[in-house]
C-alpha cells in the first residue's frame, strides 16, 4: 500500500501544516519527546524521533514508505514544529494513527484539529477504510480529540505499551470510513 504521494503534502488545516518529517526536525522532536508531561502518555512517541534521527544521518532515507508515513506538525502562524504524527499500515485498507504535541500547545484544540486531519488524510487521500489508535488511559484529552474525529472506543488493551519501565493500559479506538449511499 503506497501511503502518500509527494503531491499530497503538505496537508493544511486552518491552523496547522502537516508535512513529511525531515532530518532538521530532529532537535525540535527531541525537545518535545523529552517533555515530562508527555512521559507515560504517548505509547509511540519515539517513532517520530527515530525517523528524524535516521533522516538527519541519511537525508536520502524516506519519511514515507509502503507501510508507514512519519509527519511533522507545524503551527502555520509561526512556522514552528509543535509535534509529529504517523500513519502505519495495519493491512491493505487500514492504518494505525499516532500523534504527539508539545504540552505547551495543549488546550487550544490543536489535538482535535490534527486528529480530524489524520482522518481526512487516511480516508480521502489514502483511500483507507479503517483507522485505529491506541491511547494511554491517562490521556483523556487525546481520547476526546480522536472521538471528535470519528473514532469510537472498542476495548481496553491491558499492558499494551511499556514506557520508562512502566506498562501502560491503553484505550483501543476505531474509525471507519463512512459508506456513501447511492442516490437514484
Amino acid at each position: 500500500m503506497k501511503l502518500l504521494k509527494s503531491e499530497a503534502m503538505p496537508f493544511a488545516t486552518d491552523r496547522l501544516l502537516i508535512r513529511l518529517l525531515r532530518g532538521d526536525d530532529h532537535l525540535a522532536l527531541e525537545r518535545i519527546s523529552s517533555e515530562k508531561k508527555l512521559a507515560g502518555l504517548i505509547p509511540a512517541r519515539n517513532r517520530a524521533l527515530a525517523t528524524a534521527t535516521k533522516l538527519a544521518r541519511n537525508p536520502k532515507s524516506l519519511a514515507a514508505t509502503e507501510t508507514a508515513v512519519e509527519l511533522a506538525v507545524i503551527l502555520k502562524r509561526s512556522g514552528k514544529l509543535i509535534g509529529a504524527c504517523d500513519l502505519s499500515a495495519t493491512g491493505q485498507t487500514g492504518a494505525d494513527v499516532g500523534y504527539m504535541l508539545s504540552s505547551r500547545h495543549w488546550g487550544y484544540g490543536y489535538g482535535s484539529e490534527l486528529a480530524v486531519a489524520l482522518t481526512d488524510i487516511g480516508f480521502s487521500l489514502l483511500g483507507l477504510r479503517t483507522l485505529t489508535a491506541f491511547v494511554a488511559v491517562d490521556n483523556e484529552r487525546s481520547r476526546r480529540a480522536l472521538h471528535k474525529a470519528g473514532f469510537l472506543w472498542q476495548a481496553l488493551a491491558r499492558r499494551h505499551s511499556r514506557i520508562a519501565g512502566r506498562w501502560l493500559d491503553c484505550h483501543y479506538l476505531i474509525a471507519r470510513k463512512p459508506h456513501r449511499l447511492r442516490s437514484n
